[in-house]
This record gives structure tokens, sequence and C-alpha cells, in this order.
């Protein structure tokens, strides 16, 4: 995808997934001390609740955020890497928007194409 390196590109697609991810970690990367709570992330990026909810969820298990006390999270990258990986992403997105956005994109279209082509693979095979 351009000039993403590949470890970049994958991180994106993979671990973050969705602009709203994107969103997400830029603003708990702002003040990564600062505890955050669902409701308050929801207000500051005018989210969805269960939006904001889900990818911290996700974060979580991906190493990328921590539980400081029940209910509030701050961004706590479990390696080294990950740290260098968002680091990379966030640098990306402030010079070439447009092209991390469509390497996000790109990602979530082959997905669904990947699931509507395993419904016409079955298809096909209940018609012989």
């Amino acid at each position: 995808m351009g000039d993403i390196p590949e470890d970049l590109l994958a991180f994106l697609q993979t671990t973050i997934g969705s602009i709203w991810a994107l969103d997400l970690m830029l603003t708990l990367r702002r003040q990564p001390l600062a505890p955050w709570t669902a409701p308050a992330l929801t207000a500051e990026m005018r989210a969805n609740l269960q939006l904001v909810s889900d990818i911290l969820r996700r974060f979580e298990r991906a190493g990328l955020v921590a539980i400081v006390e029940p209910g509030r999270w701050i961004w706590r990258a479990a390696s080294p890497e990950l740290d260098r990986l968002a680091d990379s992403a966030a640098a990306a997105y402030a010079h070439a928007p447009l092209r991390v956005t469509r390497a996000i994109a790109d990602s979530s279209n082959r997905r669904i194409q990947q699931f509507a082509d395993a419904f016409r693979l079955r298809q096909d095979k209940d018609s012989s």
C-alpha cells in the first residue's frame, strides 16, 4: 500500500481495524497517563458507547491499553514493538491521513468481500 511499510500496514489492518479505532488510539495517546472512562471517550470522540467499549476490549486483548481501576483505561502498549507501531501509525496518519484511511478501509472491504465470497462458494456447491 504505497509508502506504508508492511508491518505498519498489518498493524493498521488487523490491530486497529477501523477509523474509529484509530481515532480512539490517537485520543488515548494524547494523554497516555490519563485514566479514561468509556463514556468520557465516547463524548470526546462523539461516538457510540458500545463502539468505544468494544474497541477498548479489543485494544486490551491486543496489549494496547490497560485498566488502571474498574472502568478506567489508559494507553499502555505491552511491548516496545507495539508502541513503535502505534507511533508509526500516528505519524503516518498525521503525514498522509488519506493513505492511512484507505489502508484501513481496504482491509474492511476485503473482509466484507471474503464474507460474501464464502456464501457464494457455498451456494455454488449446493447447486452442484
